[in-house]
């Protein structure tokens, strides 16, 4: 993950979710919480296609860590954190 004029790496299995922000996304991790610039399609396409799921345009989850899933209410808990799926993605976590 670039912060800055360092990289930090972090292994795929220890990211819990990334969810965008305007320009920016934000990987919350085992290690923390990293923020850098760029797009959930660009972060999509490098990391392992079956361990991530796109459940939002907003959200990439680690398939590994969904604890449990609400149809009623559209919502996935990724490490205790309630997240909004679209109907449309609804596929990609069943």
């Amino acid at each position: 993950i670039p912060i800055g004029s360092r990289t930090v790496c972090v292994p795929s299995d220890q990211v819990y979710f990334i969810e965008v922000h305007g320009r920016s996304v934000t990987a919350h991790t085992a290690q923390g919480d990293f923020t850098w610039r760029s797009t959930l399609t660009e972060l999509q396409k490098m990391l392992p296609e079956k361990q991530y799921v796109r459940i939002h345009r907003q959200y990439l989850v680690n398939r590994f860590h969904v604890q449990e899933w609400n149809d009623t209410e559209d919502t996935v808990l990724v490490h205790g954190k309630s997240l909004h799926f679209s109907r449309r993605m609804r596929k990609n976590i069943i």
